[in-house]
């Protein structure tokens, strides 16, 4: 990823309806967000905010998203955080975390790691994931 740019927003904090169980269905729970958005670097003198991306409207536009309906698990809102991130055609990779921290009593937090990358080369849906080291 050379000559990358990377927008993050870490600890975005949202309460939402997720989860499977019948509790879950009933009470919002907490989710952290963390998230890096790599874009092709633009050199600094030529930089504006229509050349680049707005990580406000970017962290609105997930709670917006997280808000929308009750999410069964993180995997699936996870995918809609993908799928929301891709449609911006300057992002290039993304790295998404997404915790919940009152999921198991006696841990700090379970949650989800995911990192792909917009594929040009293919026709599908555009993107190959990567494995993480985390």
């Amino acid at each position: 990823m050379l000559n990358k740019t990377c927008i993050f927003i870490d600890n975005l904090t949202v309460n939402a309806f997720i989860g499977v169980y019948d509790n879950e269905k009933k009470v919002k729970q907490k989710i952290i967000i963390d998230t890096k958005l790599y874009f092709s670097h633009i050199p600094l003198e030529h930089i504006d905010l229509d050349e680049t991306i707005d990580y406000a409207e970017i962290a609105r536009n997930i709670e917006m998203i997280i808000h929308k309906k009750h999410w069964l698990l993180l995997e699936n809102l996870a995918e809609a955080l993908l799928s929301y991130f891709f449609k911006n055609n300057q992002i290039s990779h993304v790295f998404l975390r997404i915790n919940k921290p009152d999921a198991i009593h006696n841990a700090h937090a379970a949650g989800i790691i995911i990192e792909k990358s917009r594929d040009t080369n293919r026709l599908n849906d555009g993107f190959v994931e990567h494995k993480s080291s985390y």
